[in-house]
């Protein structure tokens, strides 16, 4: 019987994952690994998904590692494991996996995996390759979104506005034009890139242009709200300004700045 027990773990741990029984299936490849050498190429896989559902990532990279040598092919769980190898911080390594996809998988996630190989590169502090990738991306696919906001955030943090506010200014004509939840979220977030670069220069009319756009795009935007009520107190129109600040404490009750400026203005 003990000389069956790995043959029947491996059955039962491919029965497991089947069933969503994470711990299960973890467990029961644990016990088929003196016959790792009759394992298929997705059981690696499996073992490998198996331990971070069940909470054991540590563990789970370096059996996904193995998995991704035997057979890259596998499209879904080698993204998921370059994403895994990003959320720990691992970035170097991510790359080589999502590169290792782009080689042998070519579907729709082609253009996002460039855009995270370029977050990869801008988490090491490599803001040129990063610019690099996310042109990838737009060159696979141009109407990006994502690519288009990360490439010109970069573009601002590398201090060169002058190519950064173009393209995140197509950000936010896009959002405004578009039903996708998405290129909303991404305009908003080109909204306060742009208006953190404006408020150090004091372009106030400017900033109040492009936070209304933001709060006509999404209600709810504390930061849209409250970049509003900063340019409005930037060109002395207080009682504009008392009005945002009204609308970020009515989203946000707690929020200090705008319980301070309000405040100051006698509201």
């Amino acid at each position: 019987i003990d000389t069956l027990r790995p043959k029947v773990s491996l059955f039962m741990a491919k029965c497991s994952f089947q069933a969503k029984k994470w711990k299960e299936a973890a467990d029961y490849y644990l016990a088929a690994l003196p016959i790792k050498a009759r394992w298929e190429s997705t059981d690696y896989w499996f073992f490998g998904a198996a331990l971070v559902l069940a909470g054991d990532t540590a563990r789970a990279i370096n059996v996904m590692a193995e998995a991704a040598d035997r057979d890259p092919k596998q499209c879904q769980l080698m993204f998921r494991y370059a994403v895994l190898l990003q959320g720990r911080m691992m970035y170097a390594r991510s790359t080589e996996i999502f590169r290792k996809r782009l080689e042998n998988c070519k579907d729709s996630l082609d253009a996002k995996i460039h855009v995270f190989i370029g977050n990869n590169f801008f988490s090491d502090s490599l803001v040129d390759s990063a610019i690099a990738s996310y042109e990838r991306s737009l060159g696979v696919n141009p109407t990006y979104t994502y690519a288009k906001l990360r490439m010109g955030e970069t573009y601002l943090i590398k201090g060169d506005v002058a190519k950064g506010q173009p393209i995140l200014d197509s950000v936010i004509a896009s959002a405004r034009t578009s039903a996708n939840a998405d290129d909303k979220r991404y305009g908003s977030q080109a909204i306060v890139r742009l208006n953190g670069v404006d408020v150090a220069e004091k372009k106030w009319q400017a900033i109040v242009d492009r936070s209304k756009i933001g709060v006509e795009m999404d209600p709810k935007s504390v930061s849209s709200w409250l970049y509003l009520a900063f340019g409005y107190q930037g060109l002395a129109d207080a009682d504009n300004a008392k009005k945002a600040y009204r609308e970020v404490l009515k989203l946000d009750p707690n929020n200090e700045t705008a319980k301070k400026n309000l405040k100051a203005l006698g509201g």
